[in-house]
């Protein structure tokens, strides 16, 4: 699958399925395909899934600063715009879904749907 270098650090992603790109925000321990791969293949049937391993995580670069949920999102976000998306839907899954919700709050009319899931309060 596909690195790309973005903000000054290799981030690894999965890239599946076709259509409507949906960027999908993994959880605390996880990267873009551990835990989750029956519901991004399923995904996969309906959407252009996008599911990258977040800074620090998985296959990714681990930068020596920067892991505020905004610079999480700002990496994604030079990723999508390096696919040539002007607007995706987002899931953001544990820990995943405070990064889904910065890339939202920053880039608002680039985000059609925003799904936000299982979280400790």
């Amino acid at each position: 699958m596909p690195y790309l270098t973005v903000n000054d650090a290799t981030f690894y992603y999965e890239d599946i399925g076709s259509g409507v790109p949906l960027v999908f925000f993994h959880g605390f321990m996880g990267s873009g395909r551990s835990d989750t791969s029956a519901e991004l293949d399923w995904l996969a049937t309906r959407y252009r899934v996008i599911a990258p391993d977040l800074r620090g995580f998985g296959q990714s670069a681990t930068p020596e600063d920067g892991y505020t949920k905004k610079a999480m999102a700002q990496d994604i976000h030079a990723l999508v715009k390096s696919l040539n998306y002007d607007r995706i839907r987002l899931v953001g899954h544990d820990i995943g879904l405070m990064v889904a919700y910065a890339y939202a709050a920053q880039y608002p009319a680039e985000v059609d749907r925003v799904v936000l899931m299982e979280a400790f309060l």
